[in-house]
């Protein structure tokens, strides 16, 4: 009986190599650092845009903690988000074909050591929606909603080990057209 047993041939099968860490799995919270506008004509956009980033932080999977500030020293488990941002009459972002606006930005994701983690670049168009005109406070309140709802959506996304990028047009079923692509 022994004999038959050691006589068959052994099937041996390899192991998956162990999937690699997401940052999510080493990070849990998400300071909100230094947002900049490149206009002055953005700044009051500038709290609406950040109300909306941390309102869907706060709703990633993961993210025990997003704080609009970036207390010294950072916890080891916490990211620094810090960027600028900018409009259609800034040379660095495309201007679209039809009459709409688009609000841009460059992003940094730093770890806690101050080490660039990831860099993205985002765009957010918006051609208005039902009675609003894109042009019109409303449109750009609208805008600044929409694109902090997109970068805050992007670190999600990093968190979990996804890509990052968007393609033009974004998500499907997703107003405002965003694309992101990392850097």
């Amino acid at each position: 009986m022994l004999g038959a047993l050691l006589a068959q041939p052994l099937a041996c099968t390899k192991a998956p190599p162990p999937a690699a860490p997401r940052p999510g799995d080493r990070f849990r919270r998400v300071h909100i650092g230094s947002v900049v506008t490149r206009a002055r004509h953005l700044d009051p956009l500038l709290p609406i845009f950040r109300t909306a980033l941390l309102d869907t932080l706060r709703r990633q999977p993961g993210v025990l903690e997003a704080l609009d500030g970036a207390p010294e020293p950072r916890p080891a488990d916490a990211v620094l988000l810090r960027g600028e941002l900018a409009d259609d009459a800034d040379p660095f972002v495309p201007v679209a074909a039809e009459p709409s606006r688009t609000l841009a930005g460059r992003f940094e994701i730093l770890g806690p050591d101050g080490t660039v983690l990831q860099r993205f670049l985002g765009h957010q168009r918006y051609a208005g929606g039902p009675g609003v005109a894109a042009f019109s406070a409303q449109g750009l309140i609208d805008l600044a909603r929409l694109f902090g709802v997109t970068v805050g959506e992007t670190v999600g996304r990093w968190l979990a080990g996804r890509p990052i990028d968007l393609p033009p047009g974004g998500l499907p079923a997703r107003d405002g057209l965003p694309t992101v692509r990392a850097t």
